[in-house]
């Protein structure tokens, strides 16, 4: 169990971690034992107001976090074992953020205000195009989509044309 200083607005659980943030404008990082990871300070910046909503990607690997006005993205880096926030999204007159969601396949954020506004982002790490027939879009560490642009006539006729084996190659 773990106690966090002011009352917590924003809970996730990503990536066996625990996300607690609230009024403070501290989001800290628990094991799963209650003992702090890693704490961001945004006490600091004078814009910047309390914590209202966290939200998980599918992974686990991503957690959004909103505030007033603004979205932050938090990654989880295999790579050095820590929580690293990589994006800030400012949203001027969007004010609280009060609803957070992921699509299931972690490639849209959607986002919703205390005004009744919404709005819907691509959460793409990056893209690869594969001639004019498809392209791959890659939304988290290890996850990729294929889609295809158009699906030729021949297509079941030719099976070596563009296999659905590209689903099952690994990306390290």
């Amino acid at each position: 169990m773990c106690v966090h200083g002011v009352p917590p607005y924003a809970l996730a659980w990503p990536q066996s971690h625990i996300l607690a943030a609230g009024c403070d404008k501290r989001l800290t990082m628990y094991d799963p034992y209650g003992k702090p990871v890693k704490t961001f300070d945004f006490s600091r910046d004078s814009q910047e107001r309390e914590i209202t909503v966290a939200c998980c990607s599918p992974s686990g690997q991503s957690v959004a976090v909103g505030s007033w006005d603004k979205v932050r993205i938090f990654d989880w880096s295999p790579r050095r074992s820590i929580w690293e926030e990589t994006n800030v999204r400012d949203l001027p007159n969007f004010y609280t953020i009060t609803a957070l969601s992921w699509r299931r396949d972690g490639s849209k954020l959607i986002i919703g205000g205390l005004c009744g506004s919404v709005e819907q982002f691509e959460t793409i790490l990056r893209w690869l195009k594969l001639g004019i027939v498809a392209f791959f879009t890659f939304e988290y560490f290890l996850n990729f989509v294929l889609l295809y642009l158009f699906v030729p006539n021949d297509y079941y006729k030719n099976r070596n044309y563009l296999d659905i084996e590209l689903y099952n190659k690994s990306l390290m």
